[in-house]
């Protein structure tokens, strides 16, 4: 199951600001966890 990601036009200014390869890994990041059935594990430790 794959979950779509909405980007706000904060966070998409956050990330332009970032260095390229750390925007990047957390993009890859972001694609990950949009992909895997066990989203919920990870995004409890995110909320914390």
């Amino acid at each position: 199951m794959k979950f779509e990601i909405d980007f706000t036009p904060q966070a998409e200014d956050d990330l332009i600001r970032l260095d390229k390869t750390i925007a990047q890994n957390i993009l890859n990041k972001i694609d990950w966890l949009s992909h895997t059935e066990h989203y919920y594990v990870y995004n409890t430790s995110l909320l914390n």
